[in-house]
């Protein structure tokens, strides 16, 4: 996506509806067809909106603490990336990533963010939705999942496989590669 990595650092228009359409014309632009899209945090969230839009081209989505309203994740699990256990080294690459990216995050992009609000349109997804959330991001028992999926609107997906990494907060890809990359592979595979 633009402005993250060692992409374009342009910020103009910048939104997360065009972050959504720039991944449309990229998979045009690549002939693919029927993608699964795998997307973490905000990746998740354009994911989540360019599945939104027409999720019977999707063939699954892969949903890694994707919010579908940042004020709601924020009251039910807290704010934050990491917490006093995540390991050192972790959290420093962590907050070296976030204060690269700080440069490149425009209000029209922070603002589009906070207006996005999925909960009542997830129901309404027709592909198979594995979603993925850390054990440590607000520090959830099993017990508390359901009524958590419920407020973001997940619970309603018929198709939806839910799995908690352990011993992770929200950047379990670095905390948790193994764990989170066999979840994503099991879901795979089961398609």
């Amino acid at each position: 996506m633009r402005c993250h990595g060692r992409s374009e650092k342009n910020t103009a228009k910048l939104t997360l509806n065009t972050l959504v359409d720039e991944t449309c014309q990229l998979l045009l632009q690549l002939g693919v067809e029927k993608p699964v899209l795998i997307g973490h945090s905000m990746g998740g969230m354009v994911a989540l909106e360019y599945a939104l839009r027409d999720s019977s081209q999707v063939k699954a989505l892969v949903l890694a603490e994707a919010h579908t309203h940042l004020d709601t994740t924020a009251s039910l699990l807290g704010p934050g990336v990491l917490d006093a256990r995540t390991p050192a080294e972790i959290a420093q690459e962590i907050q070296g990533c976030m204060n690269r990216g700080e440069a490149s995050v425009c209000k029209e992009l922070f603002d589009s963010l906070l207006a996005f609000d999925a909960r009542a349109q997830v129901g309404n997804l027709a592909c198979p939705v594995l979603c993925l959330w850390g054990d440590r991001y607000g520090d959830i028992s099993p017990g508390q999942w359901p009524q958590i999926l419920k407020a973001f609107g997940y619970a309603r997906l018929p198709n939806l496989v839910f799995h908690s990494i352990p011993n992770s907060h929200h950047f379990m890809m670095l905390e948790q590669p193994r764990e989170m990359l066999q979840a994503i592979q099991d879901f795979l595979s089961n398609l």
